[in-house]
């Protein structure tokens, strides 16, 4: 339970107040992901107020993903995966690290010729056959990303032969990437990638493009995704200029 109680002297709205409260407590690690929240008839006592401005709070914080309600189970602290920016790992390598179970569900893996962005972005012929890997990843069985990879199909065994993560194949294959290049963006979902991962058509999602590099500098991989917005934080620490 939050610790404090709404201060009805600040102009604040007292629901944005509880919302702030709950999600500090959130935070804390007060409520672990499969422990529910109180309920509002309980939080309201707790807190002396009523169950409706409960409610607008719980709405709040429900709307910017810090929790999920589940009908006739209770709300539930939502599960969110940070993904760190100043490291380079696979998804499969960064679930585990954070004791997520990764799988993943191929919708295409197939040769082919690049497009000119693909030839552009790896700097390849446009007669070089390459790799292209689109897949739904998940964790812990719950869909979480959308992903197209493409590289040049020297680097990857057969296809055939490709299990969930491909950079367990790379490595397998003698091949390190060493650093990345990564962009992101918002994005509203179009209707393959929101049936994909089983949004609204139009839902907010993260999209991601990036270039991984080989120690000698050539491109190696070249990846988007769309991230679902409700599940994705990405994370990078900044650190001021000293004096």
């Amino acid at each position: 339970m939050p610790s404090r109680k709404p201060d009805p002297q600040l102009r604040t709205p007292q629901y944005i107040q509880i919302g702030n409260l709950l999600r500090d407590a959130l935070q804390r690690g007060e409520w672990s992901e499969n422990a529910a929240l109180p309920s509002e008839r309980q939080l309201a006592q707790k807190l002396g107020i009523s169950r409706i401005t409960v409610r607008r709070a719980l709405s709040l914080l429900e709307t910017h993903g810090d929790i999920v309600r589940k009908r006739g189970l209770g709300t539930f602290p939502a599960k969110r995966i940070e993904q760190p920016l100043a490291s380079l790992t696979g998804f499969s390598d960064d679930m585990r690290a954070r004791g997520l179970t990764p799988s993943s569900r191929w919708v295409q893996r197939q040769l082919g010729r690049p497009t000119p962005q693909e030839a552009m972005a790896l700097g390849l012929a446009p007669d070089i056959r390459v790799a292209r890997l689109i897949r739904v990843r998940y964790a812990n069985a719950e869909p979480v990303a959308v992903e197209c990879a493409t590289l040049a199909s020297h680097h990857l065994p057969p296809l055939e032969n490709l299990g969930d993560s491909l950079y367990a194949a790379l490595r397998a294959h003698g091949v390190h990437p060493v650093r990345a290049l990564q962009r992101i963006r918002a994005v509203a979902l179009r209707g393959y990638e929101a049936s994909l991962l089983g949004m609204h058509v139009g839902a907010p999602a993260l999209f991601t493009q990036r270039v991984t590099y080989l120690a000698d500098g050539t491109p190696l991989e070249f990846t988007t995704a769309h991230h679902h917005g409700d599940k994705y934080d990405f994370i990078i620490e900044m650190q001021g200029v000293r004096p």
